[in-house]
């Protein structure tokens, strides 16, 4: 894409494809982290019930957390479902993030063949105002 960019525009296409990149793995890891989140909690749940309270609180944050409350309450079942959860969730969370990224694709895959066919030959105004002050001489 870069390629069909002037060479006075080149560096700016540059930075606005960076920013897209960077853009993309920042919203990328937003949504996976989200739902890999709220999948952990759904599955460490029911492993929490008849802990007490801060106990809970602490093992609904993440699997590492639920590990070292194991040590202070003396629950290793506690443990082995916050490891349960946490894979379960890695799994939700990269099933969900390919199914993004598929669609992503598709959507690239039909639009761009579309936008390839209607670009025309690319107009620099700047250049062609020189071009044609020269000729008028």
């Amino acid at each position: 894409m870069l390629r069909n960019l002037p060479l006075e525009q080149a560096g700016a296409g540059s930075a606005v494809a960076n920013t897209v990149r960077q853009t993309g793995s920042v919203i990328g890891i937003a949504v996976g982290g989200t739902i890999m989140s709220i999948t952990y909690r759904r599955a460490i749940e029911p492993s929490l019930e008849g802990a007490p309270g801060p106990v809970q609180d602490q093992a609904r944050v993440s699997a590492e957390q639920a590990r070292h409350v194991v040590t202070a309450v003396h629950r290793p079942t506690l443990a082995q479902a916050a490891d349960n959860a946490f894979g379960h969730a890695t799994h939700v969370g990269a099933g969900w993030i390919a199914v993004i990224a598929l669609r992503g694709a598709a959507v690239l895959l039909i639009t761009l063949p579309v936008a390839g066919k209607r670009k025309g030959p690319i107009l620099n105004p700047d250049h062609e105002e020189a071009r044609s002050s020269e000729g008028k001489v």
